[in-house]
């Protein structure tokens, strides 16, 4: 069972979204879960 995204489907549409720390932990998780909106 795959899980849902915390975000909104149109939230980031036509936007440009900027993670910090990108490379390790969290904002890994954050950019891959941004990545597949």
């Amino acid at each position: 069972m795959a899980a849902r995204s915390v975000f909104r489907a149109a939230l980031f549409r036509d936007r440009v979204a900027l993670v910090t720390g990108g490379g390790t932990g969290i904002g890994t998780a954050i950019a891959a879960e941004l990545l597949g909106l």
